[in-house]
């Protein structure tokens, strides 16, 4: 299947296109990548939320613990407040999930 670009119009589309490794960034990569740029967007644009609910639909997750769920949540969630493992829902599309 072929798509050409340049049969679409894109005038009115306002997206930040956010690029992802794996790995954990320090320094000047920290805001360019994954979670820091995330981060970094959120607070940018100046959205509040209190007592947010993130639900994320994962498709492949590694060591998950308390840390990066938190992590994970403050990137998204900035203004949210208190972080409670219980404002975080992780969706993994199994094929039963999805149909």
């Amino acid at each position: 299947m072929k798509i050409c670009l340049s049969s679409y119009s894109f005038k009115e589309v306002k997206a930040i296109l956010i690029p992802s490794l794996s790995g954990r960034f320090k320094g000047d990569h920290m805001d360019k990548l994954g979670i820091g740029k995330i981060r970094k967007v959120i607070k940018a644009s100046k959205i509040t939320m209190k007592n947010a609910m993130l639900t994320a639909n994962c498709t492949s997750l590694g060591n998950v613990d308390e840390k990066l769920v938190r992590e994970v949540y403050n990137a998204f969630c900035p203004s949210a407040g208190f972080f409670s493992v219980n404002k975080v829902r992780l969706v993994y599309p199994t094929d039963r999930y999805i149909r």
